[in-house]
């Protein structure tokens, strides 16, 4: 039978939890355009590097998780182009939380709560 554990080394995984607890957010977003409104978990990383950005796809991936890339081009001389991983939803949420939350610093309340409410599940909504 195959390992299906992550495979990726403890290097990667301290750089991993170290560029979410610099580059990253942890929280809950609203979605929609209507009065009502529910709320999404989401973890997003943006950067300015393209090999950074290449680095996290490769661990995301070795990880089984999934994301989205958005490339923002700079609309003026004084901005730089950056790229955001997006990882967003309950399931894509509840495989990689467990496995980093414990080893973040900065983001550990944010992840612990994030993971608390995914696995509540419960149907949020903001107030009117």
């Amino acid at each position: 039978m195959d390992n299906q554990q992550p495979s990726i080394s403890a290097f990667e995984f301290g750089w991993l939890c170290g560029i979410i607890d610099g580059e990253g957010c942890i929280g809950l977003w609203s979605r929609g355009g209507s009065r009502e409104h529910e709320y999404r978990p989401g973890l997003r990383i943006a950067n300015t590097s393209r090999e950074i950005i290449d680095a996290l796809c490769s661990i995301l991936d070795r990880l089984n998780v999934s994301y989205h890339i958005t490339h923002y081009k700079p609309r003026k001389e004084t901005q730089k182009e950056y790229w955001n991983i997006t990882v967003e939803g309950f399931k894509r949420l509840k495989n990689l939380l467990p496995v980093i939350k414990d080893a973040l610093v900065s983001k550990k309340q944010q992840a612990d709560l994030v993971w608390e409410w995914v696995q509540s599940r419960r149907p949020w909504r903001r107030p009117e």
